[in-house]
């Protein structure tokens, strides 16, 4: 067990949250969703993340632990997939502001 989460737990989070990071990243290519091939990706991927997580709550995982979790992991990769393959900017100011909440959401969770 980790983190209270038994393995089959522990993959069911893992595919929630690697779905919800390859669907950000098709997200733009649904092209306002008019684009079907990509649209149905986007829509089947968050779909399977969403059976993940229902999955997960039936299972009685930690949700304590596991949404700050999901809070943290799924806005930074955004942001890098946003870099990386749209060409965003990652000015300091951005990133920082991101890491800041991400770590008041970790802080938060703890109590």
């Amino acid at each position: 067990m980790v983190f209270g989460l038994t393995w089959a737990m522990l993959i069911a989070f893992v595919v929630a949250v690697t779905t919800q990071i390859v669907g950000i990243g098709f997200l733009a290519k649904t092209a306002g969703f008019t684009n079907l091939g990509y649209s149905v990706a986007v829509v089947v991927l968050y779909g399977v993340s969403l059976a993940a997580m229902a999955r997960l709550v039936n299972d009685g995982a930690p949700l304590g632990v596991l949404i700050p979790i999901m809070a943290t992991v799924i806005p930074l990769a955004s942001i890098a997939i946003g870099v990386a393959a749209h060409g965003e900017s990652a000015s300091p100011v951005k990133v920082g502001l991101l890491v800041l909440a991400c770590a008041i959401i970790g802080t938060a969770a703890r109590y």
